[in-house]
């Protein structure tokens, strides 16, 4: 049964890299009631994070609560603690959506409400540590009495127009190329902030003819993080937050956090500011296609400039002797 186990797996996480959660969370359900061991908790973990897309929190705690309290038989643990730390901090973010469900969207920041350290360790899949256990506030749990049932738009009409516009916009932003999957939630999420980012960009434009300067709230702008109340003068970093807090809704299982916001020591030694196109002896399947373009123009600015900067930003010189080896590479 282990290769029918796997086959399950790989099946449930293609169709949420795809944007089909319901239907991610139907073959974990399948797959989960054949016994599934090896890979229960990474089984648990993706029917987890789909739930909570779909909204489904109640469901998605519980199976968070699994994941981690499950032990495995055959005494190899360590093979299982990955998903057991990612279900933790998953189940923290679900929380955390579920308790501004009511937040107006330009008030709603991820990266405001959620500690640096909790950002970095989601982002490196880690283990929690001392430091972090003993600073971090765990999010309210869920009320004990679940709502009776989902409230419906008065009028369902205009969210379809809306959503159909959405898909329209959004379609035309895929990257059309090999590594990149079609995720419905995506182009829809990419479409709607496309169009608000044009409704914002005019209204902008209308301030400033009219000699005035376009404010918006400071709550949920990363520009000010914490929750600062106020307004302040719209920026770029402003145009980019309807941007990313949109992906980030898309798709809560994907790590999308503005790096400036992490640990000020992981920020500065450069974490999450470089996209590999090579690792190792793999070639990185979404990026590999810019390696030789890239390494072509690396080598021009080399020798143009004789020098390099390091991951600290800092320079570094080249050797002239080494001139030769750098042509040849």
């Amino acid at each position: 049964m282990q290769h029918v186990w796997q086959a399950y797996k790989t099946m449930a996480h293609m169709k949420q890299q795809a944007g089909d959660h319901l239907g991610a969370v139907l073959v974990t359900r399948e797959a989960l009631s054949l016994g599934a061991k090896k890979e229960r908790t990474e089984l648990l973990l993706t029917s987890g994070v789909c739930h909570a897309a779909l909204g489904l929190f109640y469901s998605a705690a519980n199976l968070f609560a699994e994941c981690m309290s499950f032990e495995d038989p055959e005494g190899k643990p360590e093979e299982f603690r990955t998903a057991q730390y990612m279900c933790f901090y998953q189940r923290e973010l679900a929380l955390m959506m579920f308790h501004h469900l009511d937040t107006p969207f330009s008030d709603y920041c991820p990266d405001c409400d959620l500690s640096p350290m909790f950002k970095e360790l989601w982002c490196k899949k880690g283990m929690p540590t001392d430091e972090f256990v003993a600073e971090y506030q765990l999010q309210p749990r869920l009320p004990l009495t679940p709502p009776i049932s989902p409230i419906e738009p008065a009028d369902q009409q205009p969210v379809k127009v809306l959503a159909t516009l959405a898909d329209r916009f959004g379609a035309l932003l895929q990257n059309s190329h090999t590594g990149f999957l079609r995720h419905i939630r995506q182009q829809r999420a990419a479409g709607l902030a496309a169009l608000q980012l044009a409704q914002t960009v005019s209204a902008l434009i209308s301030a400033r003819r009219g000699g005035k300067d376009l404010l918006v709230g400071s709550r949920g702008a990363t520009v000010t993080p914490g929750g600062v109340e106020g307004q302040h003068r719209f920026g770029w970093r402003d145009a980019m937050d309807i941007v990313v807090k949109m992906r980030q809704l898309a798709e809560p299982g994907d790590q999308v956090v503005w790096v400036d916001l992490l640990t000020r020591k992981e920020f500065e030694a450069g974490f999450g500011s470089h996209t590999s196109m090579y690792t190792g002896q793999s070639r990185v399947i979404r990026y590999y296609m810019n390696f030789e373009r890239a390494l072509q123009r690396q080598k021009q600015i080399f020798l143009r400039d004789m020098e390099f900067r390091s991951a600290r930003d800092r320079p570094v010189q080249i050797d002239p002797s080494q001139r030769g080896a750098i042509e040849a590479a």
